[in-house]
């Protein structure tokens, strides 16, 4: 079957072999491959993940890339900030172009979390060490995963949508980490890029 299996040491092994840093974890019963690749920009720290993975984890496919979605509880975490301040900032008098909420997940909004990371910065704001990290834009998450979706609808035998917009509740993706604290970076500088890859279990 295709598919990662945990408990296959040889596949395991290849993938702690990867010239990036990488972890395989199961989150909700899904497999998912946490990874830091060093590259130019988000879409070439992509290529190399996956060109990897091909090459070298042929039998293991890549379901889709996760949305990393935030609510004003999760922003207050990530900002060392207290909530009513983190309030303020989507609702309140400091608002100041604060991103639109994404979507709402019952009575909550909740906020693509690389919409927010990118505002934080433009407003001079800090995010804390643990979550430093630059996401993934939601157009590279979404236009990725509909490919995804129209390749399998195609080995399938039927003809999907060219795009398909997926708005997942599970944590995100790929980050992007520029060097030296995020100041300007020269074109050609290369930066970390860390990634949550969600991939299919092995007898899946």
């Amino acid at each position: 079957m295709r598919g990662l299996d945990l408990d296959n040491e040889e596949q395991i092994d290849v993938l702690y072999s990867a010239p990036f840093s990488a972890l395989a974890t199961i989150s909700d019963g899904n497999c998912m491959i946490e990874a830091e690749v060093e590259a130019v920009d988000e879409a070439s720290a992509w290529s190399v993940f996956n060109r990897f993975m091909c090459d070298e984890l042929g039998d293991v496919h890549v379901v889709r890339i996760d949305l990393d979605l935030v609510t004003i509880t999760d922003l207050a975490e990530r900002c060392d900030v207290n909530r009513e301040t983190a309030r303020l900032w989507s609702t309140g008098a400091r608002r100041d172009n604060f991103p639109v909420p994404f979507t709402t997940a019952g009575s909550s909004k909740v906020w693509a979390w690389s919409d927010i990371y990118r505002w934080l910065l433009s407003a001079g704001k800090s995010v804390s060490d643990t979550y430093a990290a630059e996401p993934l834009s939601v157009n590279f998450i979404e236009n990725h995963n509909g490919l995804v979706a129209r390749r399998r609808s195609v080995t399938k035998g039927w003809e999907g949508p060219r795009w398909i917009t997926q708005r997942p509740s599970h944590q995100n993706v790929l980050m992007f980490i520029p060097p030296a604290k995020r100041i300007a970076m020269p074109e050609q500088s290369r930066s970390k890029v860390k990634a949550v890859i969600r991939v299919e279990r092995a007898g899946a």
